[in-house]
């Protein structure tokens, strides 16, 4: 079974599926908690990026450094 659904929002539409196996099932509270599982996930890593977009390239050079141990 696949259960389609978008998330409208400030960035624009986070679309995603679910996909369940044959004899695979999720109440609708399992459904409605992966679905936010899956929206918070992508919002994270569009807000993270809007900062390092928003950086100084000062401030992406110094974090890149810290990441790779320079």
């Amino acid at each position: 079974m696949r259960i389609h659904y978008v998330f409208n929002t400030q960035y624009g539409d986070f679309s995603d599926t679910i996909i369940l196996e044959d004899g695979v099932t999720m109440t609708e509270e399992e459904i409605e908690a992966e679905k936010q599982r899956r929206f918070s996930n992508w919002i994270s890593v569009i807000e993270s990026h809007s900062e390092i977009a928003d950086a100084s390239p000062d401030q992406v050079e110094g974090e890149t450094q810290e990441v790779l141990g320079g």
